[in-house]
């Protein structure tokens, strides 16, 4: 898509997505955002800096538009599932994969045309735990949606090219059409997955953000509380904060919003479940919009889609 003919008119913008998204520190500081956790006396709060989600109210799955007005809990820094040694045999203490991915190419690029950035981010993705589709799906639209302009603005000078000042553009009506047209292809692996995270009150300070960014749960449980302690799973993990039958609700909710909006919607299930396969044929704009593959055609895949978005473009 990005070829010199296209210059300064088609931006592009990558949404990573694992059991959350990774927002970056740049649109992270247009929201307002509040710690997960608080002490109660409001001396020590949960807020870091090693990675950037934030927790999305259920009424933010049902429309495209974005409120400013809300304030965002931040995501804590923890990581539910187990990390092992290369050979399988042992649990380590390493944080690897954290509900909030936190390397900085798990970050959103937002609206780029920049193909070595997008290609360099693209080729160090890695396979992660969790699989939360409608979130990466709500940032699509996000990045789509016009409610969202005032966040683009806010961007510190030089993360957007100028050439997109004004973006996400309006949505066009029946009597007023516009000459912008709102894509998202989305890829999934899976189906959606529970998410679970660490109960309030044990990350609500700096120590306990020190503490859950030096050990997995499943280590601490194992190697510290279980026995030191002696307490349930439940006692530190809220478990099911988000279930997978809440994810397929607020996907499919989600993508009705965006293509009642005129957004037009590419859907690829890569290796999927057959629930996966359901979930991403229904969010697809039409059968035409939706793949489904194993893995070796996804470069035939792309191009395709590509192909259809330039062709309607000339077209119109």
């Amino acid at each position: 898509l990005l070829k010199p003919e296209y210059e300064d008119k088609i931006s592009l913008s990558l949404i990573p997505y694992s059991e959350d998204v990774n927002i970056g520190p740049d649109l992270f500081g247009t929201l307002t955002t509040a710690p997960y956790a608080v002490k109660d006396d409001a001396t020590a709060d949960s807020s870091h800096d090693f990675s950037h989600c934030v927790i999305l109210p259920d009424s933010a799955f049902s429309t495209t538009t974005w409120s400013n007005s809300a304030s965002y809990r931040q995501v804590p820094h923890f990581q539910w599932n187990p990390t092992f040694t290369s050979d399988g045999s042992a649990l380590t203490a390493d944080i690897t994969e954290p509900v909030c991915p936190h390397n900085s190419y798990e970050r959103i690029i937002p609206l780029s045309q920049d193909k070595v950035e997008l290609n360099n981010a693209i080729s160090q993705l890695q396979p992660r735990a969790g699989t939360s589709i409608f979130l990466g799906l709500k940032w699509a639209v996000n990045l789509l949606d016009p409610s969202f302009q005032t966040n683009i603005a806010a961007l510190p000078e030089g993360v957007i090219d100028d050439a997109f000042e004004g973006r996400p553009s309006a949505y066009g009506t029946t009597d007023n059409p516009s000459s912008t047209i709102k894509y998202i292809v989305l890829m999934t692996d899976g189906q959606h997955d529970n998410s679970n995270r660490i109960h309030e009150e044990h990350y609500d300070d700096p120590n306990d953000v020190a503490h859950w960014s030096n050990f997995n749960w499943w280590y601490f449980y194992n190697y510290r509380a279980g026995g030191s302690y002696n307490k349930p799973i439940s006692y530190f993990v809220q478990e099911q904060f988000y279930t997978a039958t809440t994810g397929d609700t607020h996907m499919q909710n989600m993508c009705s919003a965006a293509k009642e909006q005129g957004i037009i919607i590419f859907g690829i299930a890569m290796d999927s479940t057959t629930n996966g396969q359901t979930q991403m044929s229904n969010c697809a704009s039409s059968t035409g919009h939706y793949y489904e593959t194993s893995g070796d055609e996804l470069t035939e895949i792309f191009e395709a889609i590509a192909e259809q978005i330039t062709d309607l473009r000339l077209t119109q």
